[in-house]
């Protein structure tokens, strides 16, 4: 499900103004990338991109599974990119093509930190958006979840 512009306009217009130019720029490469089956959702001031719940029910909070986001913070844009941070692989290989690119990676624990929009390789932000279908996303999750309660719990799957 796609917003309809109206919608997008109205996430836009909250956004602060010095924002709104990288933040519909963001949006744009996230939105040509994004791959068939994700669900766009506005909930306060992030838009994301959403495995829609019929997709992937089971879920560990019973909301669906945020597979990418984009929000305005007070000095930068924040471009949540769940794909990158299936593994520490994924991450490092992602932190090192941005490095090549020319800038510095500033991310945060869940998120890159983007302040002037030429700093930014769109190309490298688009190939993380397009990495995965949602049901491929869902399983992938799950697995690494399942990894994880059976280390915490030394059972598996319950």
């Amino acid at each position: 499900m796609k917003l309809k512009n109206a919608e997008i306009q109205s996430w836009l217009e909250q956004a602060p103004p010095e924002r709104a130019d990288t933040l519909l720029h963001l949006f744009t490469v996230i939105r040509r990338n994004m791959p068939a089956g994700f669900a766009e959702v506005v909930s306060g001031n992030l838009l994301s991109w959403v495995v829609p719940l019929e997709v992937c029910p089971q879920t560990y909070n019973g909301q669906a599974l945020m597979y990418a986001g984009l929000a305005a913070q007070k000095q930068y844009c924040s471009v949540y990119l769940m794909s990158i941070y299936l593994s520490d692989n994924s991450r490092e290989q992602f932190q090192r093509a941005w490095r090549d690119y020319g800038g510095r990676v500033d991310m945060g624990k869940s998120c890159l930190h983007i302040r002037k929009l030429a700093d930014a390789p769109l190309d490298l932000i688009a190939e993380a958006v397009a990495a995965y279908e949602p049901a491929e996303f869902a399983a992938r999750v799950q697995a690494i979840q399942s990894v994880h309660r059976t280390e915490r719990t030394g059972r598996a799957n319950k």
